[in-house]
């Protein structure tokens, strides 16, 4: 109903404000849920989904995207706003390491553009792509978008009559799966973090309720890869008995983040066979 939609876009407006990085993790599930009430029948819920919508595409963290996003604001409101806004987002040099927020907030403007019946469109959105993805450093920040953002560019390799275009769009298909590599995403589950937060008290009573609500922080932290010293004493491990154990935590935890093919290499790595001395000899 009407209603609780306007409730729910200004409580996520809230807390995009009070806790962008956070609601900036979760742009892959929410962002074009927003987007499409930017085009509901009803003003109240309309005007709160602008505005919802453009509070958290500035919660993408990339500077080098910011000047765009008024653009993609507006081409969530129109379909005739979508040709505009995929031209200037082709237009948007990349420098900046590019994360899943920013991916995910492109994306409601790449599907429509990847869906056009132009093959201009469909070029320039596989160009952004290309851009894009060539600055992903990390494989698991374009995970979460592959499975809707590969179809439709493989799409566009396959139904691109034009040679150029079509060459466009193999471009970025290639450079999307490089980007993903070969990476599983890596989820930490609460159960997971709670083992390994009874792990480091080792044995020291506490409340299961804040021991509950601590492997939760703990597997949130884990899974948005933030692993800042700093934050973990702040915000998880603030209160005894946790405060005292919160950085063994985190240091486990971000242990448990990584694949197990790296975590491996990273204990097999610098094994000293030799014990003998060496001596200078002239």
């Amino acid at each position: 109903k009407p209603p609780q939609k306007e409730a729910t876009l200004q409580i996520i407006t809230a807390l995009a404000l009070k806790a962008p990085k956070a609601i900036g993790y979760e742009l892959v599930n929410m962002v074009s849920a927003v987007a499409d009430l930017t085009c509901d029948i009803k003003k109240e819920v309309k005007t709160a989904a602008v505005e919802c919508m453009t509070v958290i595409c500035n919660c993408t963290g990339n500077k080098d995207l910011e000047p765009f996003l008024p653009a993609v604001v507006e081409a969530a409101q129109s379909i005739s706003n979508t040709h505009k806004c995929v031209e200037k987002l082709a237009g948007c040099i990349f420098v900046q390491n590019v994360e899943a927020p920013a991916l995910a907030c492109t994306m409601p403007v790449l599907s429509r553009g990847l869906n056009d019946k132009s093959e201009e469109v469909k070029r320039t959105c596989c160009l952004i792509v290309d851009n894009m993805c060539k600055l992903v450093e990390d494989p698991a920040e374009v995970l979460p978008l592959m499975p809707r953002l590969e179809p439709l560019v493989k799409s566009a390799t396959e139904k691109i009559a034009d040679p150029e275009a079509r060459g466009m769009a193999e471009k970025a298909y290639k450079t999307l799966q490089k980007a993903g590599g070969d990476a599983e995403l890596q989820r930490v589950s609460v159960d997971d973090a709670m083992k390994n937060v009874k792990e480091v008290l080792g044995g020291k009573s506490c409340d299961e309720t804040e021991l509950a609500h601590v492997a939760a922080l703990a597997a949130c932290a884990t899974n948005m890869r933030c692993f800042d010293s700093a934050d973990w004493k702040a915000q998880i491990g603030f209160a005894a008995p946790f405060d005292s154990v919160v950085e063994e935590l985190r240091a486990k935890m971000e242990v448990a983040s990584k694949p197990k093919e790296e975590v491996e290499e990273e204990d097999t790595e610098g094994v000293d066979l030799y014990k003998g001395a060496f001596s200078l000899a002239y």
